[in-house]
């Protein structure tokens, strides 16, 4: 819900329908709707400040000094439709996941390895073949968006470990590929490194946000 602090409000009906006219504490003149939700009154738009993105991007080195920063790890800001909206990349890695899951633990039966065979099921992953076929159009997929789509932003972690940049409201898939991690199993994909995906929401409202990668062993 989208909450706001009303100055002054007036009731205005519409038909049937009723709705409130209020001011925000910034000024800004909006419409309260019956569903608990709120637009800008017509005709009066309003610029949204950019948001700053902070993020973390760490890997595994040894147990004698554990996590270190991925120093040169890349990061992919692509704008989606929705949260919802699951990219070929994001379906990849999940069925990357489940892969290494059953790999490591070949012989044994619990709600782990059921669960990542469930999961390559769902995928439509579950065979060498199909497998390899998801492989080439997430690193097709990848590539196009880190080397093609002008619209994304590209970003380097750097020495600490540490990105930002700015982001206006929308929803974005946030890739990191890293520097320094390389993936147990051979894939196109993961070639120059392990990748992960995540989602994140920006809205009018926010000033800042982090999202942080840690790439295991």
């Amino acid at each position: 819900m989208r909450k706001i602090v009303l100055l002054c409000f007036l009731i205005i009906g519409i038909s049937s329908y009723s709705q409130i006219l209020a001011t925000t504490e910034d000024g800004k003149r909006v419409i309260l709707n019956e569903n608990k939700t709120w637009d800008y009154l017509k005709g009066e738009q309003y610029s949204t400040k950019n948001c700053v993105l902070r993020g973390v991007v760490t890997y595994y080195f040894n147990s004698n000094y554990g996590n270190k920063p991925d120093i040169g790890a890349t990061i992919i800001i692509k704008k989606i439709d929705n949260e919802e909206e699951q990219s070929i990349l994001k379906k990849f890695t999940l069925a990357k996941f489940s892969k290494d899951i059953l790999n490591r633990y070949p012989d044994k039966k619990d709600f782990h390895t059921e669960g990542a065979t469930k999961l390559l099921k769902e995928l439509n992953a579950d065979t060498e073949e199909l497998f390899d076929e998801l492989d080439n159009k997430a690193n097709e997929y990848l590539s196009y968006n880190w080397w093609d789509n002008k619209e994304n932003i590209v970003l380097k972690v750097d020495g600490n470990g540490n990105f930002n940049t700015k982001l206006k409201e929308g929803v974005y898939e946030v890739i990191a590929v890293s520097k320094n991690r390389k993936s147990s199993m051979v894939t196109k994909t993961e070639l120059l490194g392990k990748v992960a995906v995540k989602t994140i929401s920006i809205s009018k409202e926010d000033e800042e946000k982090n999202i942080s990668f840690d790439f295991g062993i």
